[in-house]
């Protein structure tokens, strides 16, 4: 059981693999490029999908407090009390 469990994992990895290799890095290439077709059609996607609400600063507000959990200095916020009480409670 435990054979197959592992011959699956590994299929999943070559498969995650050669997705990146044939999709992920020529479209990465291709941006770092500046091929102007795919920028171009980039553009028209994020014109198409984007709110016309999205331009207005209460909406970027609303945005960025939404997304400060992401950041780096609020993770080390949250994280360097819990790392205190650990270490004073010994756990």
């Amino acid at each position: 059981m435990r054979s197959s469990a592992g011959s699956t994992r590994r299929w999943l990895g070559l498969g995650g693999l050669a997705l990146w290799l044939l999709v992920v890095l020529p479209l990465a290439l291709l941006v770092r490029a500046g091929w102007a077709p795919l920028l171009d059609y980039d553009r028209s996607v994020v014109d198409a999908l984007e709110p016309a609400a999205a331009r207005s600063s209460a909406y970027q507000v609303v945005l960025n407090v939404v997304t400060t959990p992401g950041t780096s200095w609020f993770r080390f916020l949250v994280l360097a009390p819990v790392v205190v009480w650990a270490f004073r409670t010994h756990r």
